[in-house]
């Protein structure tokens, strides 16, 4: 039966379950890493960051505030990507201080398999 990610934390804590799955900056805010110290990077789920905009809206807008907005959003993906990176460096710091250890040499072939 899944556990709601409200509930992971307790869950954790308690020992209801042993394991839960984030990323990195979800496992810090969720406070995970103060009852499960371990952390794998198995990349084996990664959801995108999407831009989302109301069709309705989107046809009332000239053909040039289309463009507009379709080129901004372009130009955003590379400095989102940068802020995300400088949150993952930044809360990878903070999570270690913790005493929390990442786990490196995690076979990603068996998840992918899975």
């Amino acid at each position: 039966m899944p556990i709601s990610h409200q509930r992971g934390f307790e869950a954790l804590k308690v020992g209801v379950i042993d394991a839960a799955v984030n990323n990195l900056p979800l496992y810090f805010t969720s406070c995970h890493f103060e009852v499960a110290k371990y952390f794998s990077p198995t990349e084996h789920s990664m959801a995108p960051g999407a831009l989302v905009f109301s069709k309705q809206v989107w046809g009332t807008l000239s053909k040039e505030d289309q463009a507009i907005i379709q080129a901004t959003a372009k130009e955003s993906v590379p400095y989102m990507r940068k802020l995300c990176d400088e949150a993952e460096i930044s809360t990878r710091k903070v999570v270690v201080a913790t005493g929390a250890e990442t786990v490196v040499d995690v076979d990603k072939a068996s998840f992918a398999n899975a």
